[in-house]
Formats: C-alpha cells, sequence, structure tokens
C-alpha cells in the first residue's frame, strides 16, 4: 500500500475538523430551540462519529512524523497534538451538554402525569369491564359461540401447515 503523503493526511484532518466544527454549531443551535431528544440525539451521534474518526487520523499523522523523522517534527506533533486537545475539549463541552440535557427532558416527565394516564386508562378498563359483562349475561351464547378454537401452538412446521390441517 502506498504512504499517502503527510500534507495529505494533514489536508483531511483539517477537512474533518471544519466537519465536526459545523457540527457543534448545528448541536448547539438546535438545543437552543429544544427539540424533541432524537432530533439531538441523532446529530451528537454524528459529532461522535466525527470525533473517533479525527482522532484516528490524529493517530495517523504523530505515526508519520516519527516514521519519516522529520527536522521539524517536534513543531508538527505539537500542533497535531494541540489540535487534537481543542476538539477533545469541544467533544467532551458538547457531550456534557447533551448529558444535561437529557437530564432535563427526563425529570421533565412527572410522576403525576403518569398517575393521570393510569387513572385514566383504569376508568377505561373498568368500564370496558362492566359493558362485557353485562352484554354476556344478557344473552346466551350460541352453540358456535361455544366450540373451542384450536391455536397453533408452534409445533407444526408451518403455519400454513397448521391451517391446512384444521380445515379438515
Amino acid at each position: 500500500m502506498p504512504k499517502t503523503d503527510l500534507k495529505v493526511l494533514i489536508g483531511k484532518r483539517d477537512n474533518a475538523i471544519q466537519s465536526i466544527q459545523e457540527l457543534f454549531e448545528e448541536f448547539e443551535t438546535v438545543l437552543t430551540v429544544e427539540p424533541n431528544l432524537d432530533r439531538l440525539e441523532t446529530i451528537f451521534n454524528l459529532v461522535e462519529a466525527k470525533y473517533r474518526n479525527i482522532k484516528k487520523q490524529q493517530e495517523t499523522i504523530a505515526d508519520r512524523i516519527v516514521e519519516d523523522s522529520l527536522s521539524e517534527a517536534d513543531p508538527m506533533l505539537k500542533s497535531n497534538s494541540e489540535v487534537g486537545e481543542k476538539i477533545k475539549n469541544d467533544y467532551l463541552q458538547l457531550a456534557k451538554t447533551f448529558a444535561a440535557y437529557q437530564k432535563k427532558l427526563s425529570s421533565k416527565k412527572s410522576p403525576a402525569d403518569n398517575s393521570e394516564s393510569l387513572e385514566a386508562m383504569t376508568s377505561a378498563v373498568t368500564k370496558m369491564a362492566e359493558a362485557l359483562e353485562g352484554s354476556s349475561s344478557k344473552s346466551k351464547a350460541s352453540g358456535l359461540e361455544r366450540l373451542p378454537v384450536p391455536s397453533w401452538d408452534g409445533c407444526r412446521r408451518a403455519y400454513s401447515t397448521w391451517k391446512k390441517e384444521f380445515r379438515h
């Protein structure tokens, strides 16, 4: 495999950094309108993937600088490290912001809201049970309604086989 030029690698890393910076800005902008968690999570996952990719590129560049033993290796390594630290700090800040937003959304769901919906569901089920109880006591089931209907137990090879056997 031919070696890629160090300048090309640095250029690719810089392009990825520009892209992740745009994602940071998009995340912050979307966060200001307080979206649902799914939208913010999608952006965060993109940022995380880009961040991991940049870290790999940074390692590759550092390895290439060491392999080539360039005379200007120290400043290049230092520059590479500084860029990596800046991106790392930005990413960690974004991750903290995302975690805080997740926590904020989860704390908004108070138990009072859940109890109201549970009460509504309980009353609806109770009314249905009363309605079913009242209708079954009024009319006797016909002979057809009392016949047992077999259920597919999963032992047959396929549902169609069971259906064919059931018809005969």
